[in-house]
């Protein structure tokens, strides 16, 4: 019985015409890639899911170790991601460039993504 109840609106939604399968998941939340610039004029790379929250939370000190004596700190570039994986990896990649490599990014215009 709980089997057939289960399936029946899927029955339904295809026999009115309508041939997908609605899931209740949670919206997807987008993952950022970011270049923070330091007050010593250095570059910061790092990943989180609000690019303000991350700024501040850089700038009160409560953010990685090395952009505590760096402060303050501004977001000076950003690529956003559909999952933290892809935003780690785009992560990694950047932090093995040449510091002149990541000049040029952060001086590039910010991608936006869909």
């Amino acid at each position: 019985m709980a089997k057939t109840a289960a399936i029946m609106p899927l029955f339904l939604l295809f026999l009115s015409g309508l041939y997908f399968i609605h899931y209740d998941r949670p919206p997807v939340q987008p993952y950022y890639f970011y270049l923070a610039r330091c007050a010593d004029g250095s570059l910061y790379a790092g990943t989180c899911i609000d690019l303000q929250a991350r700024e501040t939370m850089h700038n009160d000190g409560k953010g990685a170790k090395y952009t505590r004596a760096r402060r303050p700190v501004t977001m000076v570039y950003y690529e956003q991601f559909p999952n933290r994986s892809e935003a780690c990896r785009r992560e990694t990649e950047v932090k093995r460039w040449s510091k002149a490599r990541k000049e040029k990014l952060a001086i590039s215009p910010t991608p936006f993504y869909a």
